[in-house]
């Protein structure tokens, strides 16, 4: 997700353990290597593949378009985790519950809510599309 985009923040290749094409929202000059274990991994196990598969291989514009969408909220999701679960750490310990990080989870909870939407939004894209196939198998219909 990194390297392609900006080479100058990876280093050698073969060193490089930083994922694939870089999404527009990465700020350019962001080092894969700098970014918290969490995030790292978090952008291997989930955001990269979903990259790569909602919108490197989405089958047309529309498809990528909402790939696109998903995977940045997808992002911003993973973040604000990363940012709450420190947060909560911090005063779990000594017995304070939740209500400290209303606001943060109350936030939290749209930004699934609207990443939910979207991906309605692609299910029901990709359902549309394989009924177009059933219809006209020879895609003479306009993608």
């Amino acid at each position: 997700m990194f390297e392609e985009r900006n080479s100058a923040m990876a280093g050698p290749a073969p060193q490089s353990t930083a994922p694939g094409p870089r999404p527009v929202w990465i700020p350019p000059g962001l080092k894969f290597d700098k970014l918290s274990p969490a995030l790292q991994r978090g952008i291997k196990d989930i955001v990269d593949p979903a990259y790569d598969e909602l919108v490197l291989r989405a089958a047309n514009s529309l498809q990528r378009s909402c790939g696109l969408t998903y995977v940045h909220l997808l992002w911003l999701e993973l973040i604000e985790q990363i940012d709450l679960g420190k947060d909560m750490g911090e005063t779990l310990p000594q017995g304070e519950g939740t209500d400290a990080h209303q606001g943060k989870m109350l936030r939290h909870m749209r930004l699934i809510a609207q990443k939910d939407k979207v991906a309605k939004l692609i299910l029901e894209l990709q359902r549309f599309y394989e009924r177009i196939k059933e219809i006209d198998p020879l895609r003479r219909l306009p993608r």
